[in-house]
């Protein structure tokens, strides 16, 4: 599937919410919250306008 990337960030489908997220990392979503601050803080996750957005360098290291 190809997605167009906004400044080198690409975005998680919306249908991808923070409960399915957490259980497809097979986390609770408390815990899930805290990751993805940490991955904000890092700069390797953004949040525009309710929407996540995943660096595309990331997404090529797994």
């Amino acid at each position: 599937m190809k997605v167009e990337s906004e400044e080198g960030f690409q975005p998680i489908p919306t249908y991808m919410d923070n409960e399915k997220i957490a259980n497809y990392a097979g986390v609770f979503v408390k815990e899930l919250y805290e990751a993805l601050s940490v991955l904000i803080k890092k700069n390797l996750l953004e949040k525009r306008h309710n929407v996540l957005y995943v660096k595309q360098e990331m997404l090529h290291s797994f």
